[in-house]
């Protein structure tokens, strides 16, 4: 039975399920903000397992990512996902940067980036 109300609601839930709800689980060794830059028209990776020799096709959200991959304990053994949700307010920042540099390359020109997007001491440097 599914106890949704409007997108994002979780109504009838207790206090517990609804923190354990908004804990990040899933987290990824390459940022989906990345990965979603190589898809089809689908939304779909196409990926080759080495091991196998397999190919298939995935959706970013389940391939390269690993559960808890940054969560640590504290020392009452309660998980801990401050870097996750650091590394994730740092993807925010930067996600509107990256856009504009692959949007430039697809077209085969230089990024218009504002000072504060490419100077010295910023999340990005991009060489003149």
């Amino acid at each position: 039975r599914c106890r949704c109300g409007p997108i994002g609601s979780v109504e009838g839930y207790s206090t517990a399920r609804r923190i354990r709800m908004n804990t990040p689980k899933r987290q990824h060794y390459i940022p989906g903000m990345i990965l979603r830059n190589f898809t089809d028209n689908k939304g779909q990776l196409h990926c080759f397992y080495k091991p196998s020799g397999r190919i298939f096709s995935i959706v970013p959200d389940n391939v390269l990512a690993e559960s808890h991959l940054y969560t640590q304990r504290d020392a009452h053994g309660k998980k801990d996902v401050s870097v996750e949700k650091e590394l994730s307010r740092l993807e925010g920042l930067v996600q509107p940067v990256v856009e504009k540099i692959i949007n430039a390359a697809r077209m085969r020109e230089k990024p218009e980036l504002a000072p504060p997007e490419r100077g010295p001491g910023t999340i990005i440097s991009v060489s003149s």
